[in-house]
Parts: C-alpha cells; sequence; structure tokens
C-alpha cells in the first residue's frame, strides 16, 4: 500500500471551479481508493492505493472519475509521501512565516536554470526543488505575482502547476505517513 496526496489545481480559490470536498472525496474512492480525506477546501486530498501503484496512474483514475463528474477536466497532481518529504527537507528557505513560503508542485519538473527578471520580483524570491519551486514571499502573498511569474518562466506551455503554503504541505506529509 501507497500514500499519496492529490492536489488539485484551482479548486475553490476565488469563487472559481467549484468542487465541494464531499464530490472530490467520492470521485477518489470510486477511482478505487481507500483511507481517502481532504484536507481544507482548496483541493487536497489523501488516499491509500494498492501496491506500488504508480502516481502517474493514481492521477489518470482520479482525473476521470473528476471528469465524469464535473463535465469537464480538472487539473491534479499526486505526490507520495517520499516526494513531499523530500520537498521539505530540500527547502533553501528558513521557515519563520510559514504561511508566506509556499511550493509550487509542477509537472513537468521545473525547468533548470530558468529565470525571472529581477524588476519583476521585486522583494519575492524563488528556487527550484525536486519537482516544485519553492515561492518566499516578502509582503502579501495575496497580492504577488511570483506564482504567475515562475509558473510562465518554469514549464513548458502545457505543464501543470498548483502552490500550496508551507503549512499546508506539512499536514499533507503527516497525513500520507
Amino acid at each position: 500500500m501507497t500514500r499519496y496526496a492529490v492536489l488539485l489545481r484551482g479548486v475553490n480559490v476565488g469563487g472559481h471551479g467549484k468542487l465541494p470536498m464531499a464530490d472530490f472525496r467520492a470521485a477518489i474512492e470510486a477511482a478505487g481508493f481507500t483511507d481517502v480525506a481532504t484536507y481544507l477546501n482548496s483541493g487536497n486530498a489523501t488516499l491509500t492505493a494498492p501496491g506500488r501503484t504508480a502516481p502517474t496512474t493514481v492521477a489518470a483514475r482520479i482525473a476521470g472519475e473528476l471528469e465524469r463528474v464535473t463535465g469537464r477536466p480538472v487539473g491534479l497532481l499526486v505526490r507520495s509521501h517520499r516526494q513531499l518529504s523530500a520537498v521539505v527537507a530540500a527547502t533553501p528557505y528558513p521557515v519563520d512565516k510559514p504561511a508566506w513560503l509556499h511550493v509550487l508542485f509542477c509537472d513537468p519538473d521545473p525547468v533548470r536554470g530558468c529565470a525571472v527578471p529581477a524588476e519583476k520580483l521585486g522583494p519575492d524570491s524563488f528556487a527550484l526543488g525536486p519537482g516544485c519551486a519553492y515561492l518566499r514571499f516578502v509582503n502579501s502573498p495575496g497580492r504577488s505575482r511570483l506564482a504567475e511569474l515562475v509558473t510562465r518562466a518554469a514549464l513548458p506551455a502545457g505543464g501543470l502547476a498548483t502552490a500550496r503554503n508551507w503549512n499546508t504541505l506539512l499536514a499533507l506529509v503527516e497525513r500520507t505517513a
């Protein structure tokens, strides 16, 4: 059995992409997974997959169920406990303001050596990590364009990215253990 976290992109954020968490849970269960639990209302869930089911298989099965339920494609990423733990271990930033340190999970992996012009970054910064980019906000994360800028620089067209703050990441690590 393998524990995974499912991260939806653009669900229940700013009044867009409404998806009740009960429907999210039901879709995951219908895809054949057990021990399903959602976390917060912004598209996070944990589950148990049989054997050594690959993350891509988990993602494809859940994506198919969600599209059937919602009538539209829903972007999602799947990460194992080991992958989430590696992201925590590799952070290059101090975690003095966990709500202001975000992780932008990416598929495919971010392009190494990507850059964002300093004048666009302002006081914020980012660093690449294992399958992700770390976003460090100095002012308000809600007013920054950092995630958008890094997504454009780090992902090829058609890539998928979704961000979670440090507190959410730690909760998902704990829930997938």
